[in-house]
């Protein structure tokens, strides 16, 4: 910790005692601004003078449900889903007591993007469904399309399509209604999506092109991004490997005049795939490692071993397989660290590829000769 920090902790602390609820807006501010710069050592002190603080001044339930869902943020943003969970499930019990159903159809939709982001559909179904109920119940409108948006990308992670595009069809519907051009966007961009995965290529782009206007239009650099990573996989799909390329090339831009070190390291990992369809390893091999490094920087370990399975891939299909084995070995001792069982599975059957690979290519010492043909 610097002192510039300790002198932000006491200067929270003079405004939490001054006025708690003016305080609690400052900490929440600054803790989402800490957030954001991956200030995590610095999340985590703020966090436990304001528990701290909590226990001697008993902070109200509406207070707690603050915190907890801060703390939940701040876990599900390190990929800690089960700790995450369970912050969210303590700002959901803290909200019983308060009864403010606003705040439970938030906390809900939170929950249900956590459980999605772990893989845990049917949970978060369930979260986004209570949270559209609620939504409807109170006639907010705008969260009942935010609700359906989430709901739509549940429904399309776990194949049913249709499902997912009425419910982004009707979320377009309410956005539009509320000049809700921003969200808009977004939806579109995930409808693109389940167009993309129904094989309807034209109607994809159309809708990707769209949402990158919406987004421009607005001024929004990270939906821009993230519209050019979605064409770039949709001409990659297609085989327009030189069209995808570019689109990656400005994604990539974009990422890096917003600092976004997470979406630069998925985009350079595109771009390798480009690269090397467009047969040029070592563009592909800078990439690869550029991305590593920077999830290094970002602490994304599962992230980091993928990145690893891919520079072995490169490797191995650029011949040189005892670089590929170094990355392999890398890869195995990361997964073991990680207690990631199916990854560990998938890397020992690669190493049984490569051992194979090197039995096959290995020659002969000089001065033996295979015996010729026939001979006894």
């Amino acid at each position: 910790m610097t002192k510039t920090s300790d002198y932000l902790i006491e200067f929270l602390h003079q405004t939490l005692h001054q006025d708690l609820e003016d305080g609690l807006r400052m900490w929440s501010a600054t803790f989402d601004h800490l957030r954001e710069g991956w200030q995590i050592a610095d999340c985590r002190r703020i966090l436990r003078e304001i528990k701290a603080l909590g226990v001697s001044q008993e902070l109200k339930p509406a207070s707690l449900v603050l915190v907890r869902a801060a703390e939940g943020v701040l876990e599900a943003q390190l990929g800690n889903w089960g700790r995450a969970i369970a912050c969210y499930r303590q700002a959901l019990e803290a909200d019983q007591k308060v009864r403010d159903r606003e705040s439970e159809a938030w906390l809900l939709s939170n929950l249900g993007n956590i459980y999605y982001l772990a893989d845990l559909l049917p949970a978060a179904l369930d979260s986004h469904e209570q949270a559209a109920a609620i939504y409807q119940e109170l006639g907010d409108e705008r969260g009942e399309a935010l609700a359906l948006t989430n709901l739509g990308n549940v429904y399309r992670d776990s194949g049913r399509l249709n499902e997912a595009g009425a419910c982004y069809e009707r979320a377009l519907a309410l956005q539009r209604r509320h000049g809700q051009d921003d969200v808009a966007a977004v939806t579109l961009a995930n409808l693109g999506s389940v167009l993309q995965l129904q094989g309807k290529r034209t109607e994809a782009e159309g809708a990707y092109k769209m949402a990158l206007g919406f987004f421009a239009e607005v001024g929004d650099l990270h939906g821009q991004a993230q519209s050019l990573g979605n064409l770039g996989t949709l001409y990659l799909d297609n085989d327009q490997v030189e069209k995808a390329l570019e689109c990656f090339v400005q994604d990539l831009d974009l990422n890096q005049r917003l600092g976004d070190y997470a979406s630069q390291a998925q985009t350079l990992n595109n771009l390798a795939i480009a690269y090397r369809h467009l047969g040029r390893p070592d563009d592909a091999l800078k990439c690869y490692e550029h991305s590593r490094t920077l999830k290094r920087e970002l602490s994304d370990r599962h992230g980091e071993l993928v990145t690893l399975i891919n520079l072995y891939h490169l490797q191995q299909e650029r011949g040189d397989l005892a670089i590929a084995g170094h990355y392999l070995a890398e890869a195995r001792v990361l997964a073991q660290e990680l207690g990631d069982s199916e990854r560990l599975a998938h890397i020992k059957s690669l190493e049984a590829e490569l051992a194979s690979q090197r039995y096959e290519t290995r020659s002969l010492p000089a001065g033996v000769h295979s015996p010729p043909t026939g001979r006894q």
